[in-house]
């Protein structure tokens, strides 16, 4: 569990989280591990989701506490679909009646967001690394030359 978590906080690095919510996205999904008996990620479906919500909801949680939960496991899950390890996002159609889930939280990321989040992360590391202003600008630009070529390759 501990690599998958592991490796979740790495997604939610390149995805552009802000450290407070990283934190509280893997609180959420470790304890929604721990409640599902750490039961492999491939046997999760809707109905176990429903079922933690009603677990959760019989703790008195408040409702933003459980919308914030919800954006957490859409996030998680759609980590999991990007690792081909569920083909379903069992938490994607899940809602709480009329309250909607913070469009900056929802786990539809677009891939020019990510694609943007990736190289405003790339450029950060170089800066923290002491590069200077121009050999920041021309590694992102040699990055994103070579990705636009790879992503044009593999269509």
């Amino acid at each position: 569990m501990h690599t998958i978590l592991y490796g979740f906080s790495q997604y939610l690095e390149l995805t552009g989280a802000s450290d407070s919510t990283a934190k509280n996205y893997l609180s959420d999904v470790h304890a929604f591990i721990v409640w599902n008996d750490y039961t492999a990620i491939s046997s999760m479906t809707v109905e176990t989701v429903r079922e933690y919500f009603l677990y959760v909801d019989e703790r008195g949680i408040s409702d933003s506490l459980k919308l914030r939960t919800l954006a957490s496991l859409r996030k998680f899950f759609t980590f999991c679909l990007d690792q081909q390890w569920i083909t379903t996002n069992p938490a994607k159609d899940i809602s709480f009646g009329d309250k909607n889930i913070d469009p900056l939280l929802d786990t539809k990321i677009s891939s020019d967001h990510l694609y943007e989040s990736i190289f405003t992360h790339y450029e950060q590391t170089l800066e923290k690394d002491g590069a200077s202003e121009a050999t920041v600008k021309n590694y992102a630009s040699d990055a994103r030359q070579f990705l636009d070529w790879y992503l044009s390759y593999e269509k």
